[in-house]
């Protein structure tokens, strides 16, 4: 297992994840100040969604279907909904709200 380490300009550490897979080559690290807003989804956001059925493995089956269905990927695009509201707030910002 490997860490994800930030070195600071003064030469500071600061440790943002441990137990990462050493088997990968590169890792996304998203930077909170670099965005206005952020959808992230996990597991356990299908997990809470499959607590309605009954006799299952949840995380199993959360698992299988967050690996397999093409359709979540989709989920990072933005919304028709995501665009008006971001349209609205620039009219907002040019009309003196």
């Amino acid at each position: 297992m490997a860490k994800i380490v930030l070195v600071h300009d003064n030469g500071e550490t600061e440790v943002l994840r441990n137990n990462v897979s050493d088997k990968i080559e590169s890792y996304d690290v998203l930077l909170r100040g670099d965005y206005i807003a952020m959808k992230l989804w996990s597991v356990e956001d299908i997990e809470s969604m499959l607590m309605d059925y009954d006799d299952i493995d949840i995380h199993k089956i959360a698992e299988e279907i967050a690996s397999t269905q093409e359709n979540l990927r989709h989920l990072e695009d933005c919304t028709r909904e995501d665009w008006l509201r971001i349209e609205a707030c620039i009219e907002d910002y040019f009309s003196g709200n």
